[in-house]
């Protein structure tokens, strides 16, 4: 999600190799990108990304498995308009600071599928979102 048409490196993010895909979100007032722009767009919404419009549009064209990297205000977005089936952390043995909570105020009913320790002291736990 890019409504603001700040990410510019669309191509150098793709290359990292985490994503099989980019499909970049933006709105109907997102400022114009460059025209050689090789990126895969999707435009819904005015002011913003319509998010519920997305999955629904994805959903058309086939798409069953979205998968989102984020933090902050796009996952509590997506937990406030009940978008999210499954969530996935991954906790680093690292302490630092303190900080917002990522989900805000919303209270998520939580059933525990999976977790996987790696070698390093990583956790990957999955969880699917509701009952």
């Amino acid at each position: 999600v890019d409504g603001r048409g700040r990410v510019r490196s669309w191509g150098a993010l793709r290359e990292l190799g985490y994503w099989s895909g980019v499909l970049a979100l933006y709105a109907d007032q997102t400022p114009a990108r460059p025209p050689d722009a090789s990126t895969r767009e999707l435009i819904t919404g005015y002011d913003q990304v319509d998010l519920t419009e997305v999955l629904e549009v994805l959903g058309r064209r086939g798409v069953r498995t979205v998968r989102v990297d984020s933090a902050g205000a796009l996952l509590r977005a997506c937990l406030e308009l009940g978008l999210v089936d499954e969530l996935a952390l991954l906790v680093h043995p690292v302490i630092v600071g303190s900080g917002q909570r990522w989900c805000g105020g919303t209270q998520l009913e939580l059933r525990h599928v999976g977790t996987e320790a790696f070698a390093d002291g990583v956790l990957w736990m999955r969880y699917c979102v509701g009952a």
